[in-house]
C-alpha cells in the first residue's frame, strides 16, 4: 500500500508540474502583450459593427412582428452583412413536438442509457419523428457507453501501470488463504 501512495504522490507532482507548464505556455508563450492589445483594438470596431447590426435585426423583428425568413426577404443586405444562417439545424440534439418532457432523444439516451432509449420508444407516437428520436437516443446511448468505457479503461490502466510490477507483493490480508 505504501508503494501505491508514493507513486500517487509522485504522479501528483508530475501532473502539477505539467499543468503549471501548460498554463504558463498558454499565457505567456511567445505573445507580445502590446501586439495583442493593438490586435484587439483593431478588431474592436469590427465586433462593434457586427453587434450593432444584430441589435438592428432584433429591433426590426420585435417592432414589425415578422419571422426571420420574412426579414431575410425584406432586408437581404442586413441579413447578409451579419452572416446569420436562415435556419438553425440542431442535428441530433433537435427535439420533436412530442418529445418526452420536451427533452431531445439524444439526451435521454446519453443520460439514462438503455432506459432512456426505452422511454423514448414507449412515450412517442408512431411516425418519422419517433424514428428520428429513437435513432438520436441510440446515438446518445452509444456515446455515453463509449465515454464510460474509455474512462474505465484509462482509470484501470493508470492504476495497474503504477501499482503492479515485479517487486510488488500482495499482502496476506488481501490475498487471503490462497
Amino acid at each position: 500500500m505504501y508503494y501505491f501512495w508514493t507513486k500517487l504522490k509522485t504522479m501528483k507532482k508530475v501532473y502539477m508540474l505539467f499543468l503549471l507548464s501548460f498554463v504558463s505556455f498558454v499565457m505567456f508563450g511567445g505573445n507580445d502583450p502590446v501586439k495583442s492589445a493593438t490586435k484587439f483594438s483593431q478588431k474592436q470596431s469590427e465586433v462593434n459593427d457586427q453587434l450593432f447590426k444584430i441589435q438592428e435585426i432584433d429591433r426590426i423583428l420585435k417592432e414589425e412582428q415578422i419571422t426571420y425568413s420574412e426579414l431575410a426577404a425584406k432586408y437581404p443586405d442586413l441579413v447578409n452583412a451579419t452572416n446569420l444562417a436562415p435556419t438553425v439545424d440542431e442535428g441530433i440534439f433537435e427535439k420533436s413536438a412530442d418529445s418526452p418532457l420536451g427533452i431531445p432523444g439524444f439526451w435521454w439516451g446519453f443520460c439514462l442509457g438503455v432506459v432512456g432509449l426505452i422511454i423514448v420508444y414507449v412515450s412517442m407516437d408512431e411516425g418519422a419523428d419517433r424514428k428520428e428520436q429513437i435513432k438520436n437516443a441510440l446515438i446518445g446511448c452509444v456515446i455515453a457507453y463509449g465515454v464510460f468505457l474509455l474512462f474505465y479503461l484509462v482509470l484501470w490502466g493508470v492504476l495497474f501501470s503504477t501499482t503492479v510490477d515485479a517487486s510488488t507483493t500482495i499482502p496476506t490480508m488481501i490475498a487471503g488463504s490462497c
